[in-house]
Formats: structure tokens, sequence, C-alpha cells
């Protein structure tokens, strides 16, 4: 059975069919005065609404662990994490449960639909301005609840729309000066200034990932081994200061399980090579310590051993 393509078929199904409702919705909202803020508000609403009642909530009642598993993926698999789930880890709780295979579809319908509401409702948000024009220029043949590839930014019927609602006019475009040339010289670096930037160098793109990692664990409430703990604020800025070059501008408009960037960081300890975890930490708190982390380098060691006892 090809699992992933059953996976698509359903989730296509929804995102097409949200789509005409959301296209009619908006054309009669639109027809009735409605400002887009408040008709993009309600839609979201409904939505998010129908996603909770009709589709979440069953699912957590009747497969709580097969649910569990499908938002974990990407703890689980590093490539084609829906696929790999449904081929093995969610089909292995399905039989666990009792379930035959003869019903497996149902199940896989049911995770596609509820990522599909999940994706829309994400969207919905992200993507405000795109449908904006789209309300106030009535091409709703660009209307589009599915994600971009490259942002909506770089699409070129958010340009065309642009320009329809807001045409630029030239001839009010002020020219800037052309900048004054100084004598000014940029201050030379201290030896301090130089030595701690290239302290800075020495962190792998694996252990930038793995300090974001642990500074999402401050935010996850009860789950976390670190919720009791506090990282102090200057360390908290030194180590974003360290992490910026991994960031990944996807994030802000594509869905996060296809962005290495944020699956890679999910993967926490497992960053490190296999087999070489301590040696992975013991490098990366040496590191932190001659940057005069010492909250961190330690709640990174606290974190290590309770979750190797876990």
């Amino acid at each position: 059975m090809d699992y992933y393509n059953i996976y698509l078929k359903y989730w296509q199904n929804v995102i097409d069919q949200r789509t005409l409702q959301a296209i009619d919705y908006f054309k009669k909202s639109k027809e009735s005065n409605r400002p887009f803020l408040y008709v993009h508000k309600i839609f979201i609403e409904q939505t998010r609404k129908q996603l909770n009642t009709e589709v979440l909530l069953p699912l957590k009642k009747e497969y709580s662990e097969i649910l569990s598993i499908f938002n974990n993926r990407t703890e689980l698999a590093e490539n084609e994490q829906i696929l790999s789930v449904l081929s093995n880890d969610i089909k292995d709780q399905y039989i666990k449960n009792g379930y035959n295979l003869s019903g497996y579809e149902s199940i896989i319908e049911k995770l596609a639909r509820y990522e599909a509401l999940n994706e829309i409702v994400r969207n919905l948000s992200n993507h405000y301005q795109y449908l904006d024009l789209v309300y106030k220029t009535d091409m709703w043949e660009n209307f589009q609840l599915e994600g971009f590839e490259k942002g909506y930014l770089n699409d070129n019927r958010y340009a065309k729309m642009k320009q329809s609602v807001y045409p630029s006019n030239e001839k009010n475009k002020q020219i800037s000066p052309t900048p004054v040339e100084t004598n000014k010289r940029t201050p030379a670096k201290s030896e301090t200034q130089i030595q701690y930037q290239n302290h800075i160098k020495t962190f792998t793109e694996n252990e930038k990932k793995f300090i974001l990692y642990v500074l999402a664990e401050f935010h996850k409430g009860e789950k976390s081994i670190l919720q009791d703990k506090k990282l102090p604020f200057t360390e908290f800025l030194m180590a974003l200061e360290i992490t910026k070059s991994v960031y990944d501008e996807k994030i802000f408009y594509a869905e996060p399980n296809s962005i290495s960037y944020y699956t890679s960081i999910r993967r926490g300890i497992k960053l490190a090579p296999s087999g070489k975890s301590k040696m992975f930490l013991n490098s990366l708190t040496k590191k932190l310590d001659s940057l005069n982390f010492n909250q961190l380098q330690r709640l990174i060691a606290e974190w290590y051993t309770t979750n190797k006892t876990k």
C-alpha cells in the first residue's frame, strides 16, 4: 500500500474543499461590505473550531498514541517523516492497539485531515497580507490556502496585486543624495574583541543547533526537564548571538517539517555523531565555558544527565 500517496490524496482533498468554502465566504462577505480583518478572523476561528471538534478531539480520544507519534515524527525520522512513521511507527502502534490493517487507510485519512486543517490555520495567519490583496482586488483565482514554496513575497501574483492596489508613482520618488565620503576610519578591534569573535567561530553548526534546542526546553512548561531552571538574560542573548548564523527565513512561511533547519534542531542530542554524544557535549561545554556561559553549560550537563537516565 502506498501510504504517502494515500495521505496526500486526503490532505489535498481537504485543502481543495476548504479553499472553495473560503472563496465563497470571502466573496459574500465582501459583497456585504465586511472589512477583511473581520472576515479573516472569523474564518480562522471557524477553521480552528472544525479542527478541534471534528478532528483533534476524536483523534485524542481513540488514537492518542498514534497522534503523539505523528506529532513527534521529526524526532523519529530524519527524512520523509510522514512516509516513515506511516510505514513503521504508526502502523506498528495501530496493530498493537488491536486494529486490523484492512482499516488502516481510515487512520491515514484522519491524520491527513488533521494536518491539512492545521496548515490552513497556520497559513491563514502567515499569509494575511497576500489574502488581503486578493480581497481588495477581487482576484479570487489567486486565492490560496496552501503554503508558498518561496514565500508569497516572491510570488508574481502578489507583486501584480500589490501594484494594482498601490501603484507606484515614479514622479514622486525622491532620489537619495549621494553619500558624502568621510575620512573616518573604523575603530580598530581590541584584542579582547578579537579573542571572543574567534571563540564564537569555533562552534560547529550542530553545536549551534543543539544550543537552540536547549533554549527551547525552557518553553515546554511541565514537559521540560528544565522547567524550574533559570537562564540569565545576558546568557540568553549571548546564545542568540552564537546561533544567529543557522537562521532560515523559510520558518516564516514554509511547513516547519519541510525545513531542515527546524527538523534538525528538534533532533536534540541526536545532532551529535553516533555514539559520541558525551564527547560532543564535553566539547560544547568547554567552548561555552571559554565565553563565560556559567549557567548554560551547567544546564546542558544537567539536561543530559537527567535525559540519559529517563
